[in-house]
């Protein structure tokens, strides 16, 4: 028998032949790359068949195949030098006078059956889990696990699918054999095809990081915050008792009295929602409403409402006097429009 290579003295030494040795506690081993972190469980795996624990009661998981191979190939690779010589290098501290023989023996009957150990990946570690129990685990049968690429593939063929089903041709006809316009397809409670209308672009956009968030966090769903119904009321009143004084005052700028009229619309909407469920519509309006010009930039808070000079312009422009336009700035600036509500 050939002499074994000596083994290097490793600051960590004593740590490795724990790892190697100590079958009893649940350990965790953290190392760099290069550092022999699959010789040590290769060699453990090894040593777990010496102590007499067969390959069928012993699972090996990886994140990868390529992985899962390697570390199968390095046990089957450490098993045979144990049985034939020499000692490897990686096990000499932890075996010091090589393997006894009832170790010896338990190893040979072990490497009988070392394709029995379970050495995969955590996907194909959790399919035979629950496998036995496609009913239960509400899977089929047949389920097998794909690689990610595959995965990918079989998930861009799934979406262009239902949107081609959703939004396409083949959504399908009316009575008369025609395609139903997409805004149709559901009325105001169709919230796709609300988004769509509104935003084609954004709504494709929109869809498409949906999908992907759901991909890897499946149980994830909104939350139901809770909603303070008497500040939305609130809200929407002092909007709708200033829209009417404005357009009552005898001053109206197109320009304003736009941006009054985004207001009130979001106002509104915002009041049906702590009332009851909204329609598609309403949702496609919240989530793509232009921020009023009103607003500070890149901010939902109201900028000072209406300047002195724009009020006496404006009271010039409809023939009333420049004390009138002073009047009714002042009389604008002590409505509230309660702006933290729309924060």
């Amino acid at each position: 028998m050939p002499d074994a290579p000596k083994a290097m003295k490793l600051p960590d030494g004593a740590a490795r032949i724990v790892a190697l040795t100590d079958h009893a506690r649940t350990l965790v081993v953290e190392a760099g790359a290069g550092s022999g972190k699959t010789a040590l469980m290769a060699g453990r795996v090894a040593l777990l068949m010496a102590a007499g624990v067969h390959p069928r009661g012993i699972a090996a998981i990886t994140f990868t195949e390529a992985a899962a191979s390697e570390l199968l190939e390095r046990i089957e690779r450490i098993v045979r030098a144990l049985l034939d010589g020499p000692l490897p290098v990686e096990l000499q501290d932890a075996l010091p006078g090589g393997l006894g023989p009832e170790q010896r023996k338990a190893l040979e009957a072990g490497a009988q059956a070392l394709d029995e150990i379970n050495c995969t990946t955590i996907h194909g570690f959790c399919q035979q889990l629950v496998k036995p129990y496609p009913v239960e685990a509400h899977i089929d049968p047949g389920a097998t696990v794909i690689d990610p690429d595959a995965a990918e593939i079989a998930y861009k063929d799934l979406m262009e699918a239902w949107l081609s089903a959703r939004f396409g041709r083949d959504r399908g006809t009316d009575g008369l054999g025609r395609i139903p316009p997409i805004q149709n397809s559901g009325g105001e409670d169709d919230f796709f095809a609300e988004l769509l209308v509104k935003a084609p672009d954004k709504t494709l956009d929109l869809i498409d990081k949906t999908a992907k968030f759901l991909k890897y966090h499946r149980t994830a769903h909104a939350t139901n915050p809770p909603v303070d119904t008497a500040g939305f009321i609130e809200l929407t009143n002092a909007i709708s008792s200033f829209a009417t004084w404005y357009n009552t005052c005898g001053v109206v700028e197109l320009a304003t009295a736009e941006v009054i009229e985004d207001f009130t619309e979001v106002a509104e909407i915002a009041r049906r929602a702590s009332t009851g469920p909204l329609s598609g519509r309403d949702i496609a309006n919240l989530l793509f409403h232009t921020r009023p010009q009103a607003c500070k930039k890149d901010e939902i808070v109201f900028r000072p409402w209406g300047k002195k000079g724009k009020w006496k312009d404006a009271a010039k422009a409809v023939g009333r006097s420049t004390a009138q336009g002073e009047q009714l700035r002042a009389f604008s600036d002590h409505i509230v429009l309660y702006p933290a509500l729309m924060k």
